[in-house]
């Protein structure tokens, strides 16, 4: 499908201005593209096209089983969809699901890359958002201090299961820590 329908040189410039990372999404809508274009000049394709990538797909050949790629990123998702089938249990959400349609529609090599640009700067939006809510957390979880409440109180009274009062709290633990010294 490759040798048939994508250019060299178009393939050879995307892959070397936009880096590794790039070309992985380039190659999965690409692979839609020309699948789509060999099972169209080869009608009887399409049984054995979604039979095989099945057996791969059971087999492990994406990673995992559907639950796991179901947790995987959008790209990887997107990958085993367009060539396991609708049926395979590949899940998207609402944001998602529209890369879907103008994957499918792709007919010309102009048309991989504006949907890989597109697609490749969504994906880094969302990878940035979750970044940030993510550092969102770790700040406020670093900010909270938390709250002894009475039962919290009463345990740090104890020693080796045994209460203690407040008075001699401080010589129980510090004889406990002589004695570990």
């Amino acid at each position: 499908g490759h040798a048939l329908y994508t250019p060299l040189e178009g393939w050879h410039d995307a892959v070397c201005s936009k880096g590794a990372g790039y070309k992985s999404f380039l190659n999965v809508v690409e692979d839609a593209r020309i699948e789509k274009l060999i099972q169209r000049k080869y009608p009887g394709l399409r049984a054995p096209f979604i039979k095989s990538y099945r057996k791969l797909l059971a087999d492990g050949f994406f990673g995992a089983d559907i639950d796991a790629i179901n947790k995987m990123g959008l790209i990887d998702r997107i990958n085993t969809y367009f060539k396991c089938g609708m049926s395979a249990g590949v899940q998207f959400s609402a944001d998602e699901r529209q890369w879907l349609p103008r994957i499918e529609n792709a007919e010309s090599w102009e048309d991989v890359v504006a949907i890989t640009d597109d697609l490749f700067g969504f994906c880094k939006e969302e990878l940035e958002k979750q970044r940030a809510e993510e550092q969102e957390r770790k700040e406020q979880l670093a900010m909270e201090e938390p709250e002894e409440d009475d039962d919290d109180q009463e345990s740090s009274n104890r020693v080796d299961g045994e209460d203690a009062t407040d008075e001699d709290t401080g010589s129980i633990e510090t004889s406990s820590i002589d004695s570990q010294q």
